[in-house]
């Protein structure tokens, strides 16, 4: 078979892993959002962030508004990290904000 003739069955192949990366990767965020809000107890908000310094990383950042005390508030976010690296290894590009309810 001439390459010319496998382009179009390359490109099909190709946009059909890319759809497929895609509904992976909102599985995954779907899953952690769950996460989040079952062990904070709470709403989950979700912005994107950087650091200024470099400011191409772009990374996810889950924010949680509690009702509870610092020792509290590190053992969910222990308990946090655990589940997230459970469902993504990969999950370095997600950041937790946790703030005390005023």
């Amino acid at each position: 078979m001439d390459v010319e003739q496998l382009i179009p069955t390359l490109a099909q192949e190709t946009n059909r892993l890319k759809e497929e990366s895609q509904a992976a990767a909102f599985e995954t965020m779907r899953k952690i959002v769950g996460v989040t809000t079952a062990v904070f107890g709470t709403e989950v908000r979700i912005k994107e962030s950087y650091d200024p310094e470099f400011p191409n990383e772009r990374y996810v950042v889950l924010c949680a508004e509690v009702d509870a005390e610092g020792s509290d508030i590190l053992r969910m976010e222990s308990e946090w990290v655990k589940r997230v690296a459970d469902i993504s290894p990969n999950w370095h590009g997600f950041r937790l904000r946790v703030n005390r309810k005023k």
